[in-house]
């Protein structure tokens, strides 16, 4: 079958798996997004990395009391990065977690978290086990450990996305057209011919 020719266009089965070794377009969209994800994270990691600075003062005060307080803590430098942080990212995780909302993930739609939501509820579920409480729940927590607790969820958001996406690019590679070559029978002709996936459809008149 290896050097059979598609009888309606001409093509070898190895021309025809040569059409389609590419990417699909969806799968170079995936990828891009998967880029500036990865540049995303690097970049959380290494803000992240300071936002102690200054704050050893305040280490031991409650989180919550600190952030709902700003102004009387000038001194801790990157506390609207902090803010932000919780607001964008692991509040965004608390969101999806509750799955009564649709709600996006960075660069995953709301539409391929639905289609991945078992996946997505055992990878959340795993995480509140890694940390020992739920999702966004910052009650009890000094300022230290609420930075840390911080520092964990945003990887954790950015790593989803990267697993969620991939499965998604998993998805997009299968539904590539076929280039395989089957033996059929048409009703005009008294013999078999050999056709290829993409000549098939262009038959009307192709037995089922």
């Amino acid at each position: 079958m290896a050097d059979q020719a598609c009888w309606v266009c001409g093509r070898s089965l190895n021309e025809l798996n040569a059409m389609f070794r590419g990417k699909t377009s969806k799968e170079s969209t995936i990828e891009g997004q998967e880029a500036k994800v990865r540049k995303d994270r690097a970049d959380f990691r290494s803000a992240s990395g300071r936002w102690g600075e200054g704050s050893d003062t305040f280490s031991q005060f409650d989180f919550v009391f600190v952030l709902n307080n700003k102004p009387q803590f000038k001194k801790i430098r990157y506390l609207d990065d902090i803010e932000t942080a919780k607001k964008g990212m692991v509040d965004r995780l608390g969101d999806l977690r509750k799955s009564r909302i649709e709600v996006s993930l960075g660069e995953v739609p709301a539409e391929e978290l639905n289609k991945q939501k078992d996946f997505i509820s055992g990878r959340l579920d795993a995480f509140e086990k890694a940390t020992g409480r739920k999702i966004s729940a910052f009650e009890g927590l000094n300022f230290r450990d609420g930075l840390d607790y911080i520092g964990k969820s945003g990887l954790f958001y950015y790593d989803l996305q990267l697993e969620a996406l991939e499965k998604s690019k998993t998805t997009a590679s299968q539904e590539r057209p076929s280039g395989k070559i089957e033996i059929v029978k048409l009703k005009s002709m008294a013999r078999d011919v050999p056709v290829c996936g993409v000549c098939m459809g262009l038959f009307k008149e192709l037995r089922e």
